[in-house]
């Protein structure tokens, strides 16, 4: 009995893809990406941060009235306030407190105001 034996050969071929087109130059379409972030930080710098800034102020300063509380001066810095007050020292940590927990209006609801309070007392 005679068994054939048959010899199968694979044939592999290695393909290169070469990209035959000129690319165009970069830096005007590189520059795009930069422009809008200048836009971006424009708006927020001249558009957004003093409304959230007069915003700032104007709730600390009322919620202080509201508790009678005599206010000299309210003064926003981004979300810092510094505060002047005619107080007695011992209401330091209460005027600091109340403005602490004002909150404004933002994107995601209302949320407290003032990251941080200085504050001045005349007594």
């Amino acid at each position: 009995m005679q068994t054939q034996t048959s010899e199968a050969r694979v044939r592999s071929e290695r393909r290169y893809w070469r990209r035959t087109d000129a690319r165009g130059p970069w830096w005007p379409w590189g520059l795009l990406p930069l422009l809008g972030l200048l836009l971006l930080f424009a708006w927020g710098a001249l558009r957004t941060a003093p409304h959230i800034q007069a915003q700032v102020e104007a709730q600390v300063g009322a919620l202080l009235r509201a508790n009678s509380i005599a206010i000299t001066d309210v003064d926003a810095d981004g979300q810092g306030v510094a505060i002047e007050a005619e107080a007695p020292s011992i209401e330091e940590s209460r005027i600091r407190a109340l403005a602490k927990s004002t909150e404004c209006d933002t994107w995601a609801g209302r949320l407290p105001c003032p990251t941080t309070v200085q504050l001045a007392l005349a007594t």
